[in-house]
């Protein structure tokens, strides 16, 4: 028995006529891991490591007639549990893009066969032994569909409508982002990568039969024996949600159907400078210019002047120590050659 398996963002496709024909002769192209033998362990783990996410409300774009009422109810009162049914009801049940086809395969082969494996990387032989193989795959960009979602989480609903009224970035937002997560969270594996804009540049797995030739191409596993197991794992690394982004798309959408965000609180410092100019009743201070353009009087001078200590005279320099004229004095310092300088005198 032979097991072809595709990632999981691919699928195998199977031509020939290997389910009437039993293969004598395999060769397998550019695998990720290759298991020929019996009673053999393969686990295979493929981990996605997510770029960038970014939320798609393109749908919310155009609601209809009842989608703007049960939003505007929403606004006044995000709580309000027939306005989260109307809202979600006009937003309907869209069909959610998942990945088709099958991504494993399996043929019979002669009991009595030869494999050829080329340009693979791991490759077990013999009977009754374990492999693991971990595949990274780095997706630039994925898409969250939020019409989506708000059509099946009330909860989500209601932090969707508190992020639409709030003014800037606060915790409503915060709690909005943190609930989008746990719902994208929910979703099953392959929904989550059908949403990924550059998935299919990764070509599909191929699997040809023809008179008992069997050739396999760009698999994840390939396991070439009896009584082997396969088990698989799915890892999806996602990233934060953009704040920035998705507030410049509530912003929009805010503009498009005409609500007006929610009041922020009034900080009483900024309003008291932001009132006008400050009036000073009575008479005015002395220690303030005076409003008419007299010039202020110069302070008379209060108590004793300020005496610094007096120093003395300064000493004159000592004098040159005394020189005999009989003795030369010493030549002075000569500065060390360089080892290798260059001299005038060499040329």
């Amino acid at each position: 028995m032979m097991i072809v398996k595709s990632p999981p963002h691919a699928r195998v496709r199977a031509v020939g006529l290997g389910k009437f024909m039993p293969a004598n002769t395999v060769h397998v192209t550019s695998a990720n891991a290759v298991v020929a033998g019996d009673r053999c362990k393969l686990i295979g783990v493929d981990h996605y490591h997510v770029h960038r996410a970014t939320v798609n409300i393109e749908p919310l774009r155009r609601l209809s007639g009842a989608g703007r009422e049960a939003l505007a109810r929403l606004m006044d009162d995000p709580t309000d549990s027939g306005a989260i049914r109307a809202f979600q009801n006009a937003l309907g049940t869209r069909p959610t893009p998942r990945l088709d086809g099958d991504t494993q395969e399996k043929r019979r082969i002669a009991a009595r066969h030869n494999v050829f494996v080329s340009h693979s990387s791991g490759v077990q032989t013999g009977s009754d032994s374990t492999m693991k193989v971990h595949t990274n795959y780095v997706v630039e960009e994925t898409v969250i569909p939020l019409a989506e979602l708000l059509a099946e989480n009330a909860r989500l609903v209601t932090r969707f409508a508190e992020a639409m009224r709030a003014p800037e970035a606060g915790d409503e937002m915060t709690a909005f982002c943190r609930l989008l997560l746990d719902a994208v969270d929910e979703v099953d594996e392959l929904t989550r990568l059908a949403q990924a804009t550059d998935i299919t540049q990764v070509h599909d797995t191929t699997l040809c039969s023809f008179f008992g030739i069997a050739h396999v191409k760009a698999a994840s596993a390939v396991l070439i024996g009896q009584d082997n197991r396969l088990t698989e794992k799915l890892e999806i690394n996602l990233p934060g949600i953009g704040r920035r982004g998705l507030l410049a798309d509530l912003a929009d959408l805010r503009e498009l159907y005409g609500f007006a965000v929610q009041a922020s609180s009034v900080d009483p410092v900024k309003a008291t400078f932001d009132a006008g100019p400050i009036v000073i009743s009575g008479e005015w201070p002395d220690w303030l210019p005076d409003p008419t353009g007299s010039p202020m009087p110069s302070p008379e001078p209060t108590g004793r002047p300020l005496q610094l200590p007096s120093a003395g005279p300064v000493p004159p320099p000592p004098p040159p120590p005394p020189t005999d004229p009989d003795v030369e004095p010493p030549p002075p310092p000569r500065r060390r050659r360089r080892p290798g300088a260059f001299r005038w005198r060499d040329l």
